[in-house]
């Protein structure tokens, strides 16, 4: 049936299949964002933050250069983890919210096909301001920070140990 001929309950069920389809894409991104990122970050962070402190004690020189550097460099790898497990609840929020947008665009749209109103698409939401999720700005935001962080740390670590062991 071409597409102006479609009754409205065909429109309404293939839209149907639209909002269930997306709303599971929403709901397996968020299984593995869960899962991944925050996880190996943390670890990473976890592991290089363990095993600096566990071995510090047994190779650092009597006499020692830059001792700022090192404290520095647990301070980022600790801030990191923290700011990890923060972004993983932010991230919990995200996809709620993200869930909650996509139920009022479907609304918006069954609206639309019961000549209720007219569709307000989710880029015209976007720029009226209608649908920000401001927390997946926020994860975005604490990824970037938290990959500075471990990155810092390591880096701080590294001149410590060129420093003080060559």
């Amino acid at each position: 049936m071409p597409e102006n001929k479609k009754t409205t309950k065909e429109k309404q069920a293939e839209l149907y299949q639209w909002y269930i389809k997306v709303r599971d894409d929403y709901k397996a991104s968020y299984r593995s964002q869960t899962n991944q990122y925050d996880k190996y970050l943390i670890t990473l962070a976890s592991g290089s933050f363990g095993i600096s402190f566990a071995f510090v004690d047994s190779f650092l020189p009597k006499v020692i250069k830059n001792p700022v550097l090192l404290p520095l460099a647990w301070a980022a790898f600790a801030l990191c983890i923290l700011l990890s497990l923060i972004a993983f609840l932010v991230g919990v929020k995200a996809f709620e919210t993200q869930i909650k947008l996509h139920d009022v665009e479907y609304q918006r749209m069954k609206d639309r096909i019961d000549g209720k109103s007219e569709v307000v698409t989710s880029t015209e939401a976007r720029r009226k301001g209608k649908s920000n999720n401001i927390f997946s700005e926020v994860v975005k935001e604490l990824s970037i920070i938290t990959m500075s962080l471990y990155a810092t740390g390591n880096i701080l670590l590294i001149v410590f140990v060129f420093i003080n062991f060559k």
